[in-house]
């Protein structure tokens, strides 16, 4: 089939213009002045076709008259030597421009082996691309299936997910009571904290002041009583003293009774003294017990006091990690 744009008319054209050239009017030459269009069989059929026509106008020469025959005879023999000769002129630059053409043909053919070749390498292509297709409509239809599948599962999903949504808003909103709830909460304690703790140190300076006081007061009492041992042991001394006296006025049973009498109530006097001073020594010792268990007492309660701040903020610590842990478990669900 010719290309389009060659038409039997074009044919002839060229032949024509060759002809007034002086180039013998061949396919290869024809096909060359119509610009390396159209192929070798259809410029052959045009020439066929035009030598046809031509035979028919010579077979219409025989209405002539002889005359004219012989004018015409003359003349076709006439253009035929000229013809001859303009052949003959022209055929050595004819072989050199064959011989170009013939070699351009070659590089065409080479070229339409190639692109014979590549034409092969794509209807191969063509079929590798038609299978691949057949398998993506197979591919396509089961994932038609699959999405209307998916739609249906979608729906659900899309109901499922609007009540997550309603149950995430409901917790966003318990959160949020909940870490109002704490936040006030934490406000509190820390309050509380401040209010114990406070209390605690004004305890602590108290109970500092009654300490400081109670020491004051036992090392006076350590003081009395130091003094009052003194006092005891003089009296101890100016006792056993009067007793040897004593001794000695007994062994002297001829000393009168008035001396003896003024001994014995010298003795008394002492043994009263001796007395009251060892009531005092009770008295001061009672005090300095009741002083000393008083500061003993007042220890414990400091010891319980520091224990019951201990407490308390090992309370609060945990109280805070509990806080903390909430606060990042809610950043995780988030």
């Amino acid at each position: 089939m010719a290309r389009a744009g060659i038409t039997k008319y074009s044919v002839q054209k060229a032949h024509q213009t060759l002809m007034a050239q002086g180039v013998h009017p061949s396919i290869d030459a024809i096909r060359i002045e119509l610009g390396n269009t159209g192929s070798k069989t259809t410029i052959s059929r045009y020439l066929k076709e035009l030598e046809a026509e031509e035979s028919v106008q010579l077979e219409d020469e025989a209405l002539l008259s002889d005359g004219i025959k012989a004018i015409v005879a003359q003349l076709a023999s006439k253009l035929h030597q000229e013809a001859n000769e303009v052949v003959k002129q022209s055929e050595g630059g004819f072989q050199v421009r064959i011989k170009a053409l013939e070699l351009e043909n070659t590089q065409f053919e080479k070229q339409i082996e190639s692109q014979a070749i590549e034409s092969q390498t794509y209807r191969i292509n063509q079929v590798q691309l038609s299978d691949h297709n057949l398998e993506l409509d197979k591919q396509l239809t089961q994932t038609k299936e699959l999405l209307n599948h998916a739609n249906g599962s979608t729906s659900q999903l899309e109901a499922v997910i609007l009540e997550k949504d309603k149950q995430i808003n409901q917790l966003d909103e318990n959160h949020q009571h909940t870490r109002d709830s704490l936040v006030h909460y934490r406000d509190s304690v820390k309050d509380q904290r401040e209010q114990e703790h406070r209390q605690f140190e004004q305890q602590v300076q108290q109970l500092q002041v009654e300490i400081r006081q109670l020491n004051q007061t036992l090392i006076v009492k350590q003081n009395d009583i130091t003094s009052l041992n003194k006092d005891n042991s003089r009296l101890v001394t100016e006792l056993s003293n009067v007793q040897k006296q004593l001794i000695s006025v007994e062994s002297k049973q001829s000393q009168s009774v008035s001396d003896r009498q003024l001994l014995e109530s010298e003795q008394r006097n002492l043994s009263e003294k001796l007395t009251s001073s060892s009531n005092q020594l009770e008295t001061m010792k009672t005090d300095y017990q009741e002083i000393f268990d008083d500061n003993r007492a007042k220890e414990r309660e400091l010891k319980k006091s520091e224990q019951n701040q201990i407490k308390l903020e090992a309370m609060v610590t945990a109280k805070n990690e509990l806080l903390s842990q909430f606060q990042a478990i809610k950043v995780g669900s988030s």
